[in-house]
């Protein structure tokens, strides 16, 4: 009797363990299966400007968030594709990613970490992805002054008169108003209102100058600096210097090439000649190797000639090109050349997203780009130049 209920007490447990140990297999291979069905690759949730500006005193942060299965990792790389790692006081990896630069003293700058380039790398089991360069500028706070030219010109011509900004803070200061003392104040506008125009750029153009321009009226201008929401006011005022030659003067023209880009959807371009008598301005551009006339840019009301100056609006990409302006008098003419350059948005496309491929067939895959200018198209996979050869092609360059 005992014997038996052993035997039987023996045998159960076989039984049920059996099965258990196949269930535990079965849930373990459909988990893996599932998480190798759920993996993917990282995709930026905050991928990083192209561009920081910030001021010494003030610091500033790069911030970069990735999502993907598993969970990516986000580091920052140099320019040189080094690993950047925290330098305490200077430079600091954050617990979420982002890259810190605290306030510092100028004594402190360091070109190779406040006057730099740098990228965001994401990577999981799956790959890496890379973000655009991000040209980082840290700039040391100083003082500046703005100063108006005193330009000379004739009665009844047009003057314009320019606010230098220095060089160490020009890309970060904007004209934004000009001042006709004592209380007069001049803004930006596309025509202007026939005796005083800004222009978009920042210079004022006086148009048919009088004696009581020159001797009566002095100009300041107003400046803006974007970074530390400064304003400043020249100190010197500008004042139209008339010209007591009496003789002809055939036009003089202070440039003879300007390189203009375009980042807004309109330009105004100004031409001005000192000159006796006063200029007649002609505009026409060169497409295809030929000489053009603008009358059909003019005729569609995008672009007007008024006082010698040539607006465009609702730019276009087929509105690139060079355009010349010629002032001409009884004693000769004088022509500057204005190449025109248009900056519109780049943007990416790869299609398809994704795809499912047998093992040794093919996949292709398109980028298709829209914007200007475009230079080059570069493929990556996994952060990586892509090399092609006998598996991988690039099957056209365009």
């Amino acid at each position: 009797m005992v014997t038996k209920m052993r035997s039987n007490f023996a045998n159960t447990p076989r039984l049920l363990i059996f099965p258990l140990w196949l269930l535990a297999i079965c849930a373990a291979t459909s988990i893996l299966a599932n998480n190798l069905h759920d993996n993917q690759g990282p995709r930026f949730m905050i991928e990083p400007s192209h561009r920081l500006e910030f001021m010494n005193r003030a610091g500033s942060r790069l911030d970069c968030t990735a999502n993907g299965n598993p969970s990516p990792n986000v580091e920052w790389l140099d320019q040189d594709s080094n690993l950047v790692t925290t330098i305490p006081k200077v430079r600091h990896i954050l617990a979420n990613g982002s890259l810190y630069f605290p306030p510092f003293e100028a004594e402190a700058f360091r070109q190779d970490v406040h006057w730099t380039n740098y990228k965001c790398i994401a990577s999981n089991a799956v790959g890496s992805i890379v973000s655009a360069d991000v040209n980082v500028k840290a700039v040391v706070n100083q003082r500046y002054e703005p100063e108006v030219q005193n330009p000379g010109g004739f009665i009844g011509g047009n003057v314009l008169i320019r606010c230098n900004i220095p060089p160490f803070v020009k890309e970060h200061v904007t004209v934004t108003s000009w001042l006709q003392e004592p209380s007069f104040n001049i803004y930006p506008s596309l025509e202007g209102d026939g005796k005083y125009h800004m222009l978009p750029s920042g210079e004022l153009l006086v148009i048919n100058v009088t004696r009581n321009d020159a001797t009566k009226k002095t100009f300041r201008c107003r400046t803006h600096h974007k970074l530390t929401q400064e304003a400043i006011v020249s100190t010197n005022a500008g004042r139209i210097q008339l010209s007591e030659i009496r003789e002809s003067v055939p036009p003089i023209m202070n440039e003879k090439l300007v390189k203009l880009v375009a980042n807004y959807d309109y330009i105004v371009v100004p031409c001005v000649a000192y000159a006796n008598p006063k200029p007649i301005y002609r505009w026409h551009m060169k497409k295809n190797g030929r000489d053009e006339s603008l009358d059909e840019l003019l005729s569609t009301g995008r672009a007007t000639i008024r006082d010698g100056t040539l607006t465009i609006m609702s730019l276009k990409e087929t509105d690139n090109g060079s355009y010349f302006c010629t002032a001409t008098n009884s004693e000769g003419s004088e022509t500057m050349e204005v190449q025109l350059v248009i900056n519109t948005v780049l943007t990416v496309h790869i299609t398809p997203p994704s795809q499912t491929i047998d093992l040794g067939k093919a996949a292709f895959f398109s980028c298709s780009v829209t914007g200007t200018p475009q230079s080059t198209i570069t493929w990556l996979k996994d952060s990586q130049p892509l090399r092609t050869g006998a598996r991988v092609r690039l099957l056209a360059a365009d």
